[in-house]
């Protein structure tokens, strides 16, 4: 019952959908795999790297989106990350905040067996993973776009509570603007 997100809402949390379930306990399953890794793994050795994953904009609403339709999109985001050599490990849709999405574990592992976050994840491939995730989805028939490249802009990196409340903070300014258009519709047809 405790958490450090302002923005669950406990008595939906029994709705989230475990689309990637590790066989036993998550740390153990990593440590094992890290073990095997070639090269040296230190104390400081990043084991694991989340990815933060949103659905298509039908199946955003915790409250409206098809649990199944829902289930079928995190199956296709880690059917490509396993494809992509990418080793997911866990794989969560959280339908218990104001938005669905899915995090996304996995073992930053290189093609040649090292443990290497730094090697995999550059500016380079992020950008082009976010092209071909994009291309993927679209080719298994889900309504997504690309999001904007951040090309060119100057842009810091933020952490998973950082981004979860930027974009709490969007739906909300969003969701006032909407509620302006309304009531201005309302008081042109009076």
């Amino acid at each position: 019952d405790s958490h450090g997100n302002e923005l669950i809402v406990p008595e939906r949390s029994g709705d989230n959908i475990a689309v990637l379930r590790p066989d036993g306990d998550l740390l153990d399953i990593v440590r094992e795999i890290a073990s095997h890794a070639k090269g040296r793994v230190t104390k400081n050795s990043v084991l694991v790297s989340e990815w933060v994953i949103y659905p298509p904009e039908e199946l955003q609403d915790p409250t409206k989106a098809n649990a199944e339709r829902l289930r079928s999109w995190g199956q296709d985001v880690v059917r490509w990350l396993h494809d992509k050599g990418l080793h997911p490990v866990s794989a969560t849709i959280h339908r218990d905040e104001t938005t669905n999405h899915m995090h996304i574990d996995t073992i930053p592992l290189t093609k040649d067996g090292r443990l290497c976050r730094k090697e995999l994840y550059t500016r380079d491939t992020l950008k082009k993973f976010h092209s071909e995730l994009s291309a993927h989805l679209k080719a298994r028939g889900w309504n997504v776009e690309r999001g904007q490249s951040t090309e060119g802009k100057e842009v810091r990196s933020l952490n998973v509570r950082e981004y979860k409340q930027e974009q709490e903070a969007l739906r909300l300014a969003h969701e006032a603007q909407l509620s302006e258009t309304k009531k201005n519709e309302r008081s042109t047809k009076v």
